[in-house]
């Protein structure tokens, strides 16, 4: 009975403690001490490593300092498992490219499309990726099972047409003309003007 009442008291006691470092955790954020808020953050996942809300934060905080490895360390560690962080994967993309750790965006990208195959997001984002390494069939393959989910992708649908370009598949190119029409009739006419900009490569 003392074992589980001391227990109880315990995490009591850790939970009082969280909700204080959480709020001066809040209050560093709002000063935009970013060092000092990592470090309280950090704190909160010592007492408690699945406090959610926190780990988030950190994640954010951590791509602030520019330390996007060690934000994605975490989030590996503590929120991959959850599809509505998925977002976040393009907060840590993002930081790789701030910070020119070209092939550790590349991973984390192929590994993120691996774990949310529906996030039409990370795809493209992978298929951007693609196409600046000039890897443009593996770039359409990304593309394609975007529109293939979701015929009205306009973004899908330029990155093919443009893959298309640079592969001199001209009739391709022309299709997904059509296919943006209907949907961003500017676009449209704009791509249109670039697929014949790049006549001599058909």
């Amino acid at each position: 009975m003392f074992q589980k009442l001391r227990s109880w008291f315990q995490k009591a006691a850790n939970h009082e403690a969280i909700a204080q470092m959480k709020r001066e955790a809040n209050l560093r954020l709002e000063q935009r001490n970013f060092v000092e808020a990592k470090a309280t953050l950090q704190e909160v996942l010592q007492l408690d490593p699945h406090e959610e809300e926190s780990g988030i934060a950190l994640v954010n905080v951590l791509l602030r300092l520019k330390q996007p490895e060690e934000a994605y360390a975490l989030f590996q560690s503590m929120l991959a498992e959850y599809p509505q962080h998925a977002d976040l994967v393009l907060l840590i993309a993002d930081g790789f490219q701030q910070t020119e750790q070209w092939e550790k965006l590349h991973q984390l990208l192929i590994e993120s499309s691996q774990r949310y195959p529906e996030h039409q997001d990370i795809r493209l984002a992978l298929a951007n990726e693609w196409y600046a390494q000039g890897k443009l069939q593996e770039a359409t393959k990304e593309l394609q099972y975007i529109v293939k989910q979701d015929p009205q992708h306009v973004q899908a649908h330029l990155g093919l047409a443009y893959c298309y370009i640079g592969q001199g598949l001209k009739s391709e190119a022309l299709g997904q003309v059509e296919k943006i029409k209907p949907l961003a009739p500017q676009q449209a006419d704009a791509l249109l003007s670039k697929i014949y900009e790049n006549v001599e490569n058909f």
